[in-house]
C-alpha cells in the first residue's frame, strides 16, 4: 500500500512512524516520547523514526 501511495505522489510520502507501547506509557506519564525514553533509559522505535524524520525536514532545502 506504501509503495502504491509513493508512486501516487511521486515519492514525496515520508517514512512511517513506526507502532510502539512506549508512546502510550509515555502519554499516560503526560510526557513526549523522548522525555519517557530519557527517564526510563529505554531506546523508542517511534523515537528513532520521529528523530529520523526531523533530522530529514531540517536538512531538506525550503523551495519557494
Amino acid at each position: 500500500y506504501l509503495e502504491e501511495l509513493g508512486e501516487e505522489f511521486n515519492g514525496l510520502l515520508l517514512p512511517p512512524i513506526r507502532t510502539d507501547s512506549n508512546i502510550t506509557l509515555a502519554q499516560s506519564h503526560q510526557e513526549t516520547i523522548f522525555e519517557y525514553e530519557a527517564r526510563e533509559r529505554i531506546r523508542s522505535r517511534a523515537a528513532d523514526d520521529f528523530r529520523a524524520l526531523a533530522e530529514r525536514i531540517d536538512t531538506q532545502e525550503v523551495q519557494p
